[in-house]
C-alpha cells in the first residue's frame, strides 16, 4: 500500500449515527476547485467518542489476557465506532492515508478503494473503526506510482 494525500468530496451519508461538531475555519485551504478542508484522522472521531474507545481497548485487554493464544477464543476484534462529524458531510476535504484498492491492474490505476489511516489495515487484524475507513470511488482512475 502506498500512503497517498487524498482531496475528496466527503460523504458520511451510509454510516450512521451522525454527531455535530463544529469544524476549524483555519484548517481551511484554498484550491483550484474551490475551498478544501485539511483533515486528520482524529477529526473524524466525534466530540466524547475517544473516552468512550479508551474504555473499549482497556475491556478488551482484559480479555485478551485470559485468552490462550491459537485457541478458539484467540481472534482479533474490531473496536470502534459508527459516529461520524455531520460537520464535514458534502464538505471538499484532504486527508492523508493508505490505499486498499478493490481491483489492481498491471497499469496501477485504481479508481475504487478504501482510505484507511495507517499501512497495513488491509492485512493486519483488527481493521480499523468504521469511522476511519473510507470507501472513495473517484469518476476518473488515480495512477499509483
Amino acid at each position: 500500500m502506498k500512503q497517498v494525500l487524498f482531496s475528496a468530496c466527503l460523504s458520511l451519508a451510509l454510516l450512521t449515527s451522525c454527531t455535530d461538531r463544529s469544524p476549524d475555519p483555519s484548517a481551511i485551504i484554498a484550491g483550484a476547485s474551490g475551498d478544501v478542508r485539511k483533515l486528520t484522522w482524529e477529526d473524524l472521531i466525534p466530540e466524547g467518542e475517544e473516552e468512550r474507545l479508551v474504555e473499549l481497548y482497556k475491556q478488551q485487554a482484559a480479555k485478551v489476557s485470559q485468552i490462550e493464544e491459537g485457541g478458539v477464543g484467540d481472534v482479533a476484534v474490531q473496536i470502534g465506532s459508527y459516529a461520524t462529524v455531520a460537520a464535514f458531510e458534502g464538505q471538499r476535504v484532504r486527508l492523508p492515508g493508505y490505499t486498499v484498492p478493490f481491483e489492481y491492474g498491471v497499469d496501477a490505476k485504481i479508481s475504487e478503494f478504501l482510505l484507511v489511516p495507517y499501512y497495513g489495515a488491509c492485512l493486519h487484524a483488527p481493521p480499523p473503526p468504521p469511522n476511519q475507513t473510507i470507501y472513495i470511488k473517484t469518476s476518473k482512475p488515480i495512477q499509483l506510482s
